[in-house]
């Protein structure tokens, strides 16, 4: 009985020595993969990292682009302002502008001598591109005392 208990206290020396290694093994494993997640999540947050400085920069370019535009857009919209102020003052005819009232007058004569009516004639001055100083159509009224004066 001695024997059997010299050799079931090596053997449970031995079993605890296997555990204990068996042990180290599996802390040193989990070091292992704790370390190589850690890796690639120093990884991962480096592209990221740069992913987000190149959106960054895109995202700066863009606003500059944007402003730009804006800026663009205002001087346009000031432009046009200035043009349409200076159609509004001058009339919007272009035709009227070249040619004098005579020259209009000489042809609502011509038009009224081949038999059209007043509002005839306003209709086709208009169609011509006549207008008023206001950019308004002629009436017939005016055509009718334009004529007679």
């Amino acid at each position: 009985m001695l024997q059997f208990s010299l050799i079931q206290s090596r053997c449970a020396g031995a079993g605890s020595a296997l555990e204990k290694e068996n042990f180290d093994l599996k802390l040193e494993l989990a070091h292992v993969k704790f370390d190589s997640e850690r890796r690639e999540l120093g990884l991962r947050i480096d592209t990221l990292s740069k992913d987000n400085e190149a959106l960054t920069k895109d995202n700066e370019a863009l606003r500059m682009e944007l402003d730009s535009a804006k800026a663009h857009i205002q001087k346009l919209e000031s432009k046009t302002a200035s043009v349409a102020h200076k159609i509004k003052k001058a009339g919007t005819n272009s035709k009227s502008s070249k040619i004098s009232s005579q020259q209009i007058k000489a042809k609502a004569l011509v038009l009224r001598e081949s038999g059209h009516t007043y509002q005839q004639i306003a209709e086709q001055l208009f169609k011509e591109g006549y207008k008023t100083k206001n950019g308004k159509p002629f009436s017939s009224g005016q055509i009718s005392n334009w004529l007679k004066s």
